[in-house]
């Protein structure tokens, strides 16, 4: 791993959240990393590739990464755009045993409104 990827993977994995790449880019250049855009977008495919990182889409946003590999569930909030870890329970027992098949990994986001932007509504 290059001292590159391990800046931008200690800058995720002290993140709060889910970063896209230009959030990655902009929270090194405010520790003071010099990076080039270009450089993030290359670590970051190679830190998702070697299983450093977990890389995951939503439909119409930008690619995410998160720092937690392990199969999991996201929630997206349609309003504020924040995604947050969900923890549904036994979903990958649900899927296995209604469709008869072996889940080596799955990706699942759901949109919701948040309870954030649900009280800002009320």
């Amino acid at each position: 791993m290059t001292k590159k990827s391990r800046e931008i993977l200690a800058v995720l994995q002290n993140s709060e959240g889910h970063m896209t790449a230009e959030q990655v880019y902009l929270a090194c250049r405010n520790a003071g990393i010099s990076v080039s855009v270009a450089t993030v977008y290359r670590c970051l495919s190679a830190l998702a590739d070697e299983g450093h990182v977990r890389r995951f889409s939503i439909a119409g946003e930008p690619e995410y990464f998160d720092k937690t590999v392990t199969s999991h569930e996201h929630l997206f909030c349609s309003r504020c755009r924040r995604v947050t870890d969900a923890r549904a329970a036994d979903v990958q027992k649900l899927l296995e045993e209604t469709f008869g098949i072996t889940l080596e990994s799955y990706d699942l986001s759901m949109h919701v409104v948040c309870t954030d932007c649900k009280a800002k509504e009320a």
